[in-house]
């Protein structure tokens, strides 16, 4: 009995956690006006796993606040940024919170086979309020899980279509970080490579050997009136070249 009471404790105690958690990025969300796409995007991505987000801060320095470097030039302390540090790293990112075991193996049930996790009761039962102040209710806007394609239906779905082979679409998954789920389309999507037709070679190559008959035809005319040939005695040729604006006299 001891130990059922010490689950469920810890269980409340996560949920207080995730609520609070997703309260928090859903109030700044919802007054912070307009967000990008991109952060749409990663809110649902993070939304997908099924038990509410978090913010997690940027950290785009080494050892965070405690690492320093002295600037031979100025002989001023700076922090030390990691290498590759670009823009996006300084404005942190929104995940889902942290999985218990089982929820962790359905995370990879569905990174394998497709899927859609459970929406959470306890983001959607409201919030209470200490006496005489009123707290608005966040959580409820928190997107809900979107059904995700799984990798071995994305293999299948594009080795059948011919878009990709088996090898080629495994590879695509795996370098899209798939078992953190995007928006579910990604996997879905067609994929074809256009390949040069022959008629854009082709029309490629008939325009260097235009330049270059051009360039000889300039060559010997600038010759011949070298020569003190005149323009009667000059050959006479029209060039047709798609490269150089239309026909040239």
């Amino acid at each position: 009995m001891g130990s059922a009471t010490s689950t469920s404790s810890s269980s409340k105690s996560r949920q207080t956690e995730r609520r609070a958690n997703t309260q928090k990025i859903m109030e700044g969300v919802m007054t912070g006006g307009e967000i990008s796409k991109k952060r749409e995007a990663e809110l649902q991505k993070a939304a997908n796993y099924g038990r509410g987000v978090k913010f997690v801060e940027a950290k785009p320095y080494v050892g965070g606040d405690n690492v320093f470097r002295i600037d031979p030039a100025t002989g001023e302390k700076k922090r030390v940024m990691r290498t590759g540090t670009t823009a996006a790293d300084f404005t942190g990112s929104i995940i889902a919170n942290k999985p218990t075991t089982g929820e962790l193996m359905g995370d990879i049930g569905r990174g394998l086979f497709g899927g859609q996790a459970k929406d959470p009761e306890y983001l959607r039962s409201g919030t209470t309020s200490a006496p005489g102040t009123t707290t608005t209710d966040y959580m409820k806007y928190t997107p809900k899980p979107e059904k995700v394609t799984g990798l071995i239906p994305s293999v299948i779905d594009a080795s059948l279509r011919g878009n990709l082979s088996p090898v080629a679409a495994i590879t695509k998954a795996v370098r899209s970080n798939f078992f953190s789920y995007g928006d579910g389309k990604d996997s879905t999507t067609t994929t074809t490579t256009t390949q040069p037709s022959n008629q854009t070679e082709m029309n490629t190559t008939n325009d260097i050997r235009d330049n270059d008959r051009k360039m000889r035809l300039e060559k010997r005319l600038a010759l011949s009136k070298a020569g003190g040939a005149s323009d009667k005695s000059r050959p006479f040729l029209t060039i047709k070249s798609r490269g150089f604006g239309g026909t040239m006299n």
